[in-house]
Protein backbone atom coordinates (compact mmCIF):
# COMPACT_ATOMS: atom_id res chain seq x y z
CA UNK A 1 0.00 0.00 0.00
CA UNK A 2 1.20 3.55 -0.86
CA UNK A 3 1.09 5.94 1.69
CA UNK A 4 -0.13 9.59 0.36
CA UNK A 5 2.22 12.82 1.55
CA UNK A 6 -0.74 14.94 3.79
CA UNK A 7 -1.41 17.98 2.08
CA UNK A 8 0.33 21.32 3.26
CA UNK A 9 -0.49 23.24 6.08
CA UNK A 10 -0.81 26.67 7.16
CA UNK A 11 2.71 26.68 8.94
CA UNK A 12 4.02 25.22 5.67
CA UNK A 13 3.01 27.93 3.30
CA UNK A 14 4.40 30.83 5.95
CA UNK A 15 7.30 29.18 5.66
CA UNK A 16 7.83 29.30 1.51
CA UNK A 17 6.41 33.28 2.33
CA UNK A 18 8.63 33.97 4.80
CA UNK A 19 11.64 32.10 3.04
CA UNK A 20 10.45 33.98 -0.03
CA UNK A 21 9.86 37.54 1.90
CA UNK A 22 13.70 36.56 3.27
CA UNK A 23 15.12 36.19 -0.45
CA UNK A 24 13.32 39.76 -1.67
CA UNK A 25 14.66 41.89 1.62
CA UNK A 26 18.21 39.99 1.10
CA UNK A 27 18.28 41.43 -3.05
CA UNK A 28 17.28 44.63 -1.75
CA UNK A 29 19.36 45.13 1.13
CA UNK A 30 22.08 43.99 -1.67
CA UNK A 31 20.97 46.41 -4.22
CA UNK A 32 20.94 49.58 -1.52
CA UNK A 33 24.18 48.66 -0.01
CA UNK A 34 25.83 48.52 -3.79
CA UNK A 35 24.25 51.66 -4.82
CA UNK A 36 25.90 53.13 -1.10
CA UNK A 37 29.05 51.92 -1.98
CA UNK A 38 28.79 53.45 -5.81
CA UNK A 39 27.70 57.01 -4.24
CA UNK A 40 30.52 56.78 -1.39
CA UNK A 41 33.25 56.01 -4.21
CA UNK A 42 31.13 58.97 -6.81
CA UNK A 43 31.71 61.31 -3.49
CA UNK A 44 35.90 60.71 -2.98
CA UNK A 45 36.02 60.79 -6.45
CA UNK A 46 34.91 64.24 -6.82
CA UNK A 47 36.47 65.20 -3.33
CA UNK A 48 39.83 64.01 -4.57
CA UNK A 49 39.62 66.08 -7.74
CA UNK A 50 38.27 69.16 -5.77
CA UNK A 51 41.91 68.74 -3.86
CA UNK A 52 43.82 68.86 -6.82
CA UNK A 53 41.96 71.56 -8.90
CA UNK A 54 42.27 73.84 -5.05
CA UNK A 55 45.63 75.57 -6.78
CA UNK A 56 44.44 76.10 -10.21
CA UNK A 57 41.54 77.86 -8.96
CA UNK A 58 43.40 80.51 -7.56
CA UNK A 59 45.16 81.76 -10.78
CA UNK A 60 43.01 84.38 -12.58
CA UNK A 61 43.60 85.78 -16.15
CA UNK A 62 42.43 89.37 -16.48
CA UNK A 63 42.12 91.72 -19.40
CA UNK A 64 41.87 95.30 -18.53
CA UNK A 65 42.06 98.27 -20.16
CA UNK A 66 45.77 99.89 -20.55
CA UNK A 67 44.41 103.37 -19.33
CA UNK A 68 43.50 102.35 -16.05
CA UNK A 69 39.65 102.67 -14.29
CA UNK A 70 38.37 104.17 -17.20
CA UNK A 71 35.57 102.20 -18.72
CA UNK A 72 34.33 104.59 -21.56
CA UNK A 73 35.87 105.74 -24.63
CA UNK A 74 37.48 103.63 -26.61
CA UNK A 75 41.51 102.08 -26.49
CA UNK A 76 43.63 100.06 -28.47
CA UNK A 77 46.04 99.00 -25.36
CA UNK A 78 44.78 95.95 -23.41
CA UNK A 79 46.72 94.69 -20.49
CA UNK A 80 46.54 90.83 -20.05
CA UNK A 81 47.46 89.93 -16.56
CA UNK A 82 47.84 86.48 -14.59
CA UNK A 83 47.58 86.50 -10.87
CA UNK A 84 49.03 83.44 -8.85
CA UNK A 85 46.83 83.69 -5.38
CA UNK A 86 47.92 80.36 -4.19
CA UNK A 87 50.63 79.39 -1.78
CA UNK A 88 52.44 78.07 -4.20
CA UNK A 89 54.56 78.76 -7.59
CA UNK A 90 52.82 77.81 -11.06
CA UNK A 91 55.33 77.36 -13.90
CA UNK A 92 54.85 77.15 -17.99
CA UNK A 93 52.16 79.55 -17.78
CA UNK A 94 50.54 80.31 -21.20
CA UNK A 95 48.17 83.10 -21.67
CA UNK A 96 46.46 83.35 -24.78
CA UNK A 97 43.46 86.50 -25.87
CA UNK A 98 41.43 86.55 -28.61
CA UNK A 99 38.81 89.37 -29.36
CA UNK A 100 35.04 87.78 -29.14
CA UNK A 101 33.84 91.03 -31.35
CA UNK A 102 33.35 90.53 -35.15
CA UNK A 103 35.88 93.14 -35.93
CA UNK A 104 36.94 92.78 -39.72
CA UNK A 105 40.11 92.01 -41.05
CA UNK A 106 42.15 89.44 -39.52
CA UNK A 107 41.42 88.66 -35.71
CA UNK A 108 43.02 90.44 -33.12
CA UNK A 109 44.90 87.31 -31.05
CA UNK A 110 47.54 87.69 -28.46
CA UNK A 111 49.82 85.19 -26.79
CA UNK A 112 52.74 85.12 -24.49
CA UNK A 113 54.59 82.63 -22.20
CA UNK A 114 55.89 82.82 -18.84
CA UNK A 115 58.30 80.69 -17.09
CA UNK A 116 57.08 81.13 -13.48
CA UNK A 117 55.14 82.94 -11.31
CA UNK A 118 55.96 83.11 -7.72
CA UNK A 119 53.15 82.73 -5.27
CA UNK A 120 51.30 85.71 -4.48
CA UNK A 121 52.76 87.13 -7.46
CA UNK A 122 51.24 88.50 -10.92
CA UNK A 123 53.16 88.88 -14.27
CA UNK A 124 51.48 90.48 -17.26
CA UNK A 125 52.08 92.32 -20.90
CA UNK A 126 50.65 94.57 -22.96
CA UNK A 127 48.03 93.95 -25.83
CA UNK A 128 47.94 96.20 -28.61
CA UNK A 129 45.01 95.90 -31.16
CA UNK A 130 44.75 96.33 -34.77
CA UNK A 131 41.46 98.08 -34.15
CA UNK A 132 40.00 99.74 -31.00
CA UNK A 133 37.36 98.23 -28.42
CA UNK A 134 34.62 100.35 -27.00
CA UNK A 135 34.53 99.50 -23.27
CA UNK A 136 31.71 100.91 -21.60
CA UNK A 137 29.97 100.06 -17.78
CA UNK A 138 27.57 98.02 -19.69
CA UNK A 139 30.29 95.91 -21.87
CA UNK A 140 34.21 95.64 -20.22
CA UNK A 141 36.51 94.94 -21.63
CA UNK A 142 36.94 91.55 -19.95
CA UNK A 143 33.56 90.87 -22.16
CA UNK A 144 35.15 91.85 -25.39
CA UNK A 145 38.07 88.97 -24.96
CA UNK A 146 38.17 85.63 -24.68
CA UNK A 147 41.01 84.59 -22.78
CA UNK A 148 42.37 81.15 -21.33
CA UNK A 149 45.49 80.35 -18.74
CA UNK A 150 47.80 77.41 -19.45
CA UNK A 151 49.49 76.22 -16.81
CA UNK A 152 51.60 73.55 -14.69
CA UNK A 153 50.80 73.61 -10.54
CA UNK A 154 53.29 72.45 -7.52
CA UNK A 155 51.49 69.01 -8.13
CA UNK A 156 53.13 68.85 -11.76
CA UNK A 157 49.37 68.83 -12.96
CA UNK A 158 48.67 70.62 -16.39
CA UNK A 159 45.46 73.23 -16.33
CA UNK A 160 43.59 75.50 -18.21
CA UNK A 161 41.39 78.26 -17.16
CA UNK A 162 39.36 79.95 -19.35
CA UNK A 163 38.17 83.61 -18.68
CA UNK A 164 36.34 82.96 -14.96
CA UNK A 165 35.17 79.18 -15.62
CA UNK A 166 37.02 76.31 -12.97
CA UNK A 167 39.93 75.28 -14.46
CA UNK A 168 40.36 71.80 -16.32
CA UNK A 169 42.39 69.79 -16.29
CA UNK A 170 44.92 68.93 -19.58
CA UNK A 171 45.73 64.75 -19.32
CA UNK A 172 46.04 64.37 -23.35
CA UNK A 173 48.92 66.61 -24.42
CA UNK A 174 46.67 67.27 -27.76
CA UNK A 175 44.55 69.52 -25.54
CA UNK A 176 47.48 71.92 -24.52
CA UNK A 177 47.88 75.26 -25.38
CA UNK A 178 48.19 77.03 -29.42
CA UNK A 179 50.72 78.93 -27.36
CA UNK A 180 53.05 75.64 -27.94
CA UNK A 181 51.40 74.88 -31.04
CA UNK A 182 52.90 77.65 -32.37
CA UNK A 183 51.11 81.08 -31.82
CA UNK A 184 53.53 82.28 -29.70
CA UNK A 185 53.91 85.76 -30.29
CA UNK A 186 57.43 86.14 -27.73
CA UNK A 187 59.04 84.66 -24.94
CA UNK A 188 60.07 86.22 -21.50
CA UNK A 189 61.43 84.79 -18.55
CA UNK A 190 59.67 85.74 -15.22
Amino acid sequence: MQQIADPPTITDWMQAWGTLAGALFSALAFAAAVGLLMHEMWIRRREGQDRLAAQARMVLVSVLDARGSLDEGTTRMLMVNVRNHSQATIIDVEVAARRRDGATGAPDEFAFKIEAIEAGQSDGDLWLLRSPVHPSPSAPVAEQVDSSVYFTDAQGLRWVRRGQQQPERIIEESRWSPVQRGALVRWRRA
